[in-house]
């Protein structure tokens, strides 16, 4: 009866995941769709996909655009984010420390666009794409300090150490010991990174005040403008690169791990 029961939930929980994903997909390949009908999508068109392929398309752009923000963001919270928290975690200050690092999830992201506002248009960088990159940092850098900091251990310290002993120099010791080692978590929290950067509209809507348009951005402007259709396309574009992350990600973190000294 268990094993049955586990069965069964396990089909209505992937029946949830899966079903909307779908659901927006074949939306997209229809037009006209009026309520309440629910089964009948409509007309079949598949011009908006075809425009995809267009230079001038804002999607193809948006995509791009939201691939190039995400993908810096998550480089630069991962590789200054574990170094960061490696001092934390040898710091006698560290639960201060710790305790500001949540400072930046104490209030939203629209009220904390809104307090950096001002500043970011003093130092021209409203409006921006190094601007928003500089705003998600803001959020996703604390979160990957926070994360790292519960990896730090003992034997990962020996570990660097027994290299300076050996007469190796502290570049060769991150390179060569902290690392490689530390694949399957680096990894792991890049993608969540990445994920944070990716999905993120408050930060980049009111920073980039409607000049910096990612696929979030471009979301919120066609169901403003009453174009589910557009949003159906953008939101299946949205959903691709995470979910092959995710395929990668469990690929690469269980290859890892088979191997990790530290597992």
């Amino acid at each position: 009866m268990k094993v049955e029961f586990r069965n069964v939930s396990k089909v209505l929980i992937y029946s949830v995941i899966v079903f909307p994903i779908i659901w927006i997909f074949i939306f997209s390949l229809f037009t006209n769709w009026a309520f309440p009908s629910i089964f009948g999508f409509g007309e079949f068109n598949i011009n908006i996909w075809e425009r995809l392929l267009d230079s001038e398309s804002l999607l193809l752009s948006g995509l791009l655009l939201s691939l190039i923000i995400s993908l810096i963001t998550a480089i630069l919270s991962v590789s200054l984010g574990f170094a960061t928290s490696e001092v934390i975690y040898k710091s006698r200050y560290k639960n201060t420390l710790l305790l500001s690092a949540y400072f930046p999830y104490v209030l939203s992201p629209v009220v904390l666009a809104l307090l950096l506002q001002v500043y970011f248009v003093k130092a021209g960088l409203s409006g921006s794409l190094i601007g928003v990159i500089v705003a998600l940092f803001m959020i996703v850098y604390p979160y990957s300090v926070l994360f790292f900091v519960g990896y730090w251990n003992e034997n990962l310290i020996n570990m660097k150490q027994l290299v300076r002993t050996l007469g190796g120099n502290k570049f060769s010791a991150w390179t060569k010991v902290v690392i490689p080692v530390s694949k399957p978590v680096i990894s792991l929290c890049f993608f969540q990174c990445f994920i944070i950067a990716w999905f993120e509209f408050g930060l980049t809507n009111l920073l980039g005040v409607g000049k910096v348009k990612t696929l979030p951005v471009q979301i919120y402007m066609y169901i403003q403008e009453a174009n589910p259709y557009y949003a159906a396309v953008a939101s299946c574009l949205m959903i691709a690169p995470p979910l092959f992350l995710l395929f990668i990600n469990r690929r690469w973190m269980s290859e890892s791990i088979k191997f990790s000294p530290l597992r």
